[in-house]
């Protein structure tokens, strides 16, 4: 895909034509496929709402030293760029995405079904396996490493600080008009004006990098983050389709999401679809996220950016299948451990916030727990590593035998 098709921004050509190639692939073993279309905003999330914010907070900043009550401007300007913020990148609300052009995307997932005497029936148990078809767009952002989370925080609490400096200037130049050190027409400077100018030498500059640091041109490979997903997705479809490994109670339903990185709006569009229909209530959708390198291993329990909580349950039973592969490989296996997200986010997210069980399985690094390559033009398939592709794989092949002995049970 990386060489025939190339980089795949949501809802791009290229988008499409990966999501042929993967259901050209799921063709060779599928009982089914479901191709589903649905409309995205593909720049709204995470540099469409960065800008707007940015650029909110920055207007606001100008009638910050004026006369009350124009200066209170500021403080409704602020905390219109904080709703933006915090809608569009923590509660992935789309109600200011109006600015932004709308593309189509695609849903592309195979389902194997169960088998008896050689009769496909339906599961007494999905279990849902995708990756996504899409690649983001380059973060300079990356380059801070575990400092991510930290810069992104001050920027926040400096347009908090300007919010209360704003408000506390209207309350005291009415309650101790000796606190104005001059005035002219509009314009009206005080010891809280001196403040904020301080603060805000910091402040401006520091959104202003928050705004270039999380917009990027240049639309990277994708091939850890997250190509290599699917296709563990596909080589468990494939294996599973075969007649001596053919399941008797689990079906499998595997492929990829389009538009993951522009706020997991395939993956919710999935859930939009199949959820009212009943067909996610005995389904238990466990996601490979970056899977095809990194030296640690996680099965994740919550996803705090997104404030998804994933099943419990579930993440435990995926770590059986994490210590059936620990037995049989040793001191040879990569660690990996039951714990929560502390950045970034997952298509898991949106099955769990609709009170589905899921979970993810993540290759990970850092403090942060951030995928190897991660938004980087030199995520290709060079930096690929076999050990912790094999190493996933086994995971979910033991995770699925266990779900399948219990229901012969």
């Amino acid at each position: 895909v990386i060489d025939n098709i190339g980089p795949r921004y949501a809802g791009s050509k290229e988008e499409a034509l990966a999501a042929e190639d993967l259901n050209s692939r799921l063709s060779e073993f599928s009982d089914d496929i479901m191709n589903d279309k649905f409309e995205v905003f593909p720049d709204l999330y995470p540099q469409g709402l960065i800008k707007i914010a940015v650029i909110m907070a920055i207007f606001s900043s100008l009638f910050f030293t004026m006369t009350s009550p124009i200066n209170l401007i500021a403080p409704l300007g602020y905390t219109l760029g904080l709703i933006v913020f915090f809608s569009s990148l923590f509660l992935m609300k789309e109600w200011f995405a109006f600015p932004f052009k709308k593309a189509k995307s695609t849903n592309v997932v195979g389902k194997i079904k169960p088998r008896i005497n050689n009769e496909s029936i339906n599961g007494k148990k999905k279990i849902i396996i995708a990756g996504h078809l899409d690649s983001a767009n380059e973060m300079n952002i990356v380059k801070l490493g575990d400092l991510i989370g930290t810069v992104s925080i001050i920027g926040a609490v400096w347009i908090v600080i300007s919010i209360i400096l704003a408000i506390l200037k209207s309350i005291l130049v009415w309650l101790a008009p000796s606190i104005v050190l001059g005035q002219w027409f509009i314009f009206q400077f005080s010891y809280i004006d001196l403040i904020w100018v301080i603060t805000a030498c910091a402040g401006i500059p520091l959104l202003l990098y928050l705004e270039y640091a999380y917009t990027g041109d240049e639309v990277v490979p994708g091939a850890n983050d997250n190509l290599i997903s699917i296709g563990i997705a596909l080589a468990l479809g494939k294996y599973f389709s075969q007649e001596e490994n053919r399941l008797h109670n689990v079906e499998l339903w595997v492929g990829g999401f389009g538009s993951e990185e522009c706020g997991e709006r395939g993956s919710c569009a999935f859930v939009k679809e199949y959820g009212p229909k009943g067909e996610l209530d005995n389904a238990l959708a466990v996601i490979p996220e970056s899977c095809g390198a990194g030296s640690n291993l996680a099965i994740l329990t919550r996803e705090r950016m997104h404030l998804a909580h994933h099943n419990i349950e579930l993440c435990n039973k995926v770590f059986e299948g994490y210590k059936k592969y620990k037995e049989e490989y040793g001191d040879g296996a990569l660690p990996c451990k039951v714990c929560e997200l502390p950045y970034s986010a997952s298509d898991a997210g949106r099955f769990s916030l609709k009170g589905y069980k899921a979970t993810t399985i993540l290759g990970y690094m850092g403090k942060l727990m951030k995928p190897i390559n991660w938004h980087q033009t030199n995520d290709s398939y060079e930096s690929l590593e076999m050990k912790t592709i094999n190493a996933v794989i086994e995971i979910y092949k033991n995770f699925i035998r266990i779900v399948e002995k219990e229901l012969e049970e």
